[in-house]
């Protein structure tokens, strides 16, 4: 095997997979997922669609009330996730921890949580 690609001044990294779960019922179980966790405070990010014209959101906020977390939405998560509208959910949630964020929806929403968990816990 080869591995001339390599330079010497590339890094190492590990990254931990993240915990996807889907199916009937899960939404009711967010909080008690994010308290084993041992996260405080997290953020919801789903689209506009799922925001407005469905009762998931609900189910997950009360959920996370139930078990004692706090949690911010950022429910312009676009279909089509591009850098613009990432760099707009950086800017609405500046200033502000989160211990773990919950994608809610499809791949858009699930991407941009990554992202956002990756740019705020490794900002430039």
């Amino acid at each position: 095997m080869n591995l001339s690609y390599f330079s010497p001044n590339d890094s190492v990294f590990t990254v931990r997979n993240v915990q996807v779960k889907f199916g009937e019922g899960v939404a009711s179980e967010v909080g008690y997922e994010v308290k084993r966790m041992g996260a405080k405070k997290v953020l919801i990010v789903t689209d506009e669609n799922i925001s407005k014209n469905t009762d998931i959101l609900n189910t997950i906020k009360d959920s996370l009330e139930k078990a004692g977390i706090g949690f911010d939405v950022f429910d312009s998560s676009p279909v089509e996730p591009i850098d613009t509208a990432f760099m707009k959910g950086l800017e609405s949630i500046k200033g502000n921890t989160y211990d773990a964020f919950v994608g809610v929806g499809g791949g858009s929403s699930i991407d941009t949580a990554k992202m956002l968990n990756l740019y705020t816990t490794y900002p430039t």
